[in-house]
């Protein structure tokens, strides 16, 4: 599932365009499987309609709400959100490069220049109030 840019923000927009071939993989196929329903049974299960099931599994819907996913979540008896969806970066470069960042940043820390992007973020968002000032 492929992020549309037209319902973000140029902050969002700026941090997918890092990993342009990043997207979300709905693996509701396994999850049915292992319980033995269809698609259609989940969908009068949940009270989610039929179409908005299919346009996840196909990866065209976007809109996901919370009360769906936990609708879903709690039919198929999934207590892990990793399970019902999985991160992908197609492109072997970009994968690479999210894997030795990810990794430094769990073996370290978030670097410094990740935390001073914060007040320009703030001031393109119209949210600088909301920014603490470092003494």
């Amino acid at each position: 599932m492929k992020i549309h840019k037209s319902i973000s923000n140029e902050v969002i927009e700026e941090n997918l365009d890092a990993y342009s071939t990043a997207t979300l993989k709905f693996n509701i196929d396994e999850c049915l499987d292992e319980v033995s329903m269809t698609l259609r049974e989940l969908s009068l299960l949940t009270g989610i309609r039929y179409a908005t099931l299919i346009d996840l599994k196909k990866g065209r819907r976007v809109n996901i709400n919370m009360p769906q996913m936990l609708s879903i979540m709690i039919t198929l008896k999934i207590d892990d959100f990793g399970k019902l969806f999985k991160f992908h970066i197609e492109d072997d470069q970009e994968r690479e490069d999210f894997r030795e960042k990810a990794e430094y940043i769990r073996k370290y820390e978030m670097p410094e220049e990740v935390f001073d992007k914060i007040p320009e973020n703030a001031r393109r968002l119209g949210r600088e109030n909301e920014v603490k000032h470092k003494k």
